[in-house]
């Protein structure tokens, strides 16, 4: 018996200028080349059964990330996609689990995000080349252990700016994010002891033009299994 083949990418618009995906944590966006095996890209080109050198993605969500991922297909698309992301004009809508209660429950992080000189893997507040980073976030609610389930409205597309904003500025890192001091498991109330894979960040909700017809998009994706069985949980408890 041959072994299952990977889960498939869940498609949320697709058309010959633009498709968009949920895209499954784990998996990097792209890779060296077009080509690279592995990739988004690549399991989104094979499924649709189109050249990877075909799908150019405009976000860029890291390994650990799920959600909306949108691709130009076209030239014309593709076009389309870098004018609106230039000019701030696609509202992205991101979900996280976090540490702690961000204060005030509703606001601003205007704070420039730059290299982090000791690490060049990671971005502080500030850091070497450091770039105008601007976040808008609301607490849905609070959960068990003094935690919370947190709405982000990214205005700028800085590296890590989520996580570093939480972590640096709002002293909330996300569940999971161990890079910026999130935990690597959750200690419930009974005792028992939740093991967390990934970083607990994920890109919810996109409003965009459609390349050719001007028609605003509004696409939803639904949290992976494992943040949404993480947040059910932490309401329970």
């Amino acid at each position: 018996m041959s072994a299952p083949g990977p889960e498939p990418i869940e498609i949320l618009h697709s058309d010959r200028h633009l498709v968009v995906v949920n895209k499954p944590p784990g998996v990097d966006v792209h890779g060296a080349s077009p080509d690279a095996p592995g990739t988004l890209v690549a399991l989104v080109a094979s499924q649709l059964g189109l050249s990877p050198r075909t799908l150019h993605p405009a976000a860029r969500l890291d390994r650990p990330v799920s959600g909306i991922v949108p691709m130009a297909r076209s030239k014309i698309g593709r076009q389309s996609l870098t004018r609106q992301y230039q000019a701030r004009e696609v509202s992205r809508t991101y979900l996280a689990i976090v540490e702690g209660t961000p204060a005030p429950p509703r606001g601003r992080w205007d704070l420039p995000i730059g290299a982090d000189r000791e690490d060049p893997r990671r971005r502080v507040v500030g850091g070497a080349g450091a770039r105008p980073a601007v976040t808008d976030y609301e607490v849905l609610r609070g959960l068990a252990g003094g935690r919370s389930f947190v709405a982000l409205k990214p205005a700028t597309g800085r590296t890590h700016q989520l996580r570093v904003h939480l972590s640096q500025v709002a002293r909330c890192p996300i569940v999971g994010d161990r890079r910026y001091g999130g935990p690597a498991s959750v200690v419930l109330g009974d005792g028992a002891v939740v093991a967390v894979g990934r970083v607990m960040l994920h890109a919810a909700r996109i409003r965009l033009r459609h390349p050719e017809t001007g028609q605003q998009l509004d696409l939803d994706a639904r949290p992976w299994p494992d943040f949404q069985a993480l947040l059910d949980r932490l309401e329970q408890e």
